[in-house]
């Protein structure tokens, strides 16, 4: 048996909110696709995924909000009946969707738990890191967002690193957060953006009507596949552009979790503070 797909969607790409705050109304606001197109798109990507090989793979489905994670599937990809995808798992949803609450979701924390998942496996069973593990992050973020997770999210990619896990990155909103692309860079995945295929319309001068989502949601599918079917070792040579994401030189301070242009190192940590920092000792190493 090969290694697992963790998949992790974030709750807001699959509902949506009333009465939100700023920062949720415009990541509501700069979604690409519908919630039913990003659920199924899933499940779709998941069959194929299932086929490329002759070995039963295992998949975990995580649903992430500003409280937590919440196991929607655990078990063989094989078990993705219709029953499932189109009676069981929208039951699920509805539920769920009632005890969500609003705020920042909570990213790093249900990364880690995966880690941990994939680092028991290996060590109860066995497995090597020939056995890949991969983790899928569906993302619904807006630019502003994860700030104050910035040291957990970089612990997570270097965690990932470790374990030889590729954390692959799939924005359905405008302005994503950039501070995925150094979770990415870090453990060598694919930080990738639908909404390039916007900008490619645009800059082919294709008029887009924001209200009318059909044909976006019809390419989400396709999209999947096609970058994230391949290998991890095809992917070198296929995506050789792609795999290397811009690096956004964006810093965090570790006392005010503020982005900042001017700061102070610790020598000893490379803890980064920002000039309101007054204590004279670093607050992370001591």
């Amino acid at each position: 048996m090969e290694g697992t797909l963790y998949i992790i969607l974030d709750s807001r790409s699959l509902f949506r909110y009333e009465d939100t705050g700023e920062s949720q109304s415009n990541a509501q606001s700069n979604l690409l696709v519908s919630g039913e197109c990003v659920l199924n798109s899933i499940f779709q990507f998941t069959r194929l995924y299932n086929l490329s090989t002759g070995q039963k793979k295992k998949l975990n489905i995580y649903l992430c909000d500003s409280k937590g994670e919440n196991l929607l599937f655990d078990g063989f990809i094989s078990g993705l009946t219709k029953e499932l995808q189109f009676e069981i798992m929208p039951k699920m949803l509805e539920e769920i969707s009632e005890r969500i609450s609003l705020g920042e979701m909570k990213m790093s924390p249900t990364i880690s738990k995966c880690l941990c998942k994939i680092n028991s496996t290996r060590k109860k069973f066995g497995y090597n890191r020939s056995e890949k593990d991969r983790i899928i992050l569906l993302d619904a973020s807006n630019k502003d967002e994860y700030i104050s997770q910035y040291v957990s999210l970089l612990n997570c990619g270097f965690a990932s690193q470790k374990l030889d896990v590729v954390i692959d990155v799939v924005s359905v909103t405008r302005n994503p957060s950039p501070l995925l692309n150094n979770l990415v860079d870090i453990c060598n995945g694919l930080n990738l953006k639908y909404s390039q295929i916007v900008d490619s319309l645009a800059e082919s001068n294709i008029e887009i009507n924001k209200e009318d989502h059909h044909w976006l949601d019809q390419g989400l599918t396709p999209f999947l596949i096609f970058h994230l079917l391949p290998s991890i070792q095809a992917r070198e040579e296929i995506f050789i552009s792609i795999n290397k994401t811009k690096q956004t030189g964006l810093a965090v301070c570790f006392c005010h979790h503020q982005k900042i242009e001017i700061g102070y190192v610790c020598s000893s940590c490379l803890s980064i503070f920002c000039s309101r920092f007054k204590a004279p000792i670093c607050s992370t190493c001591g």
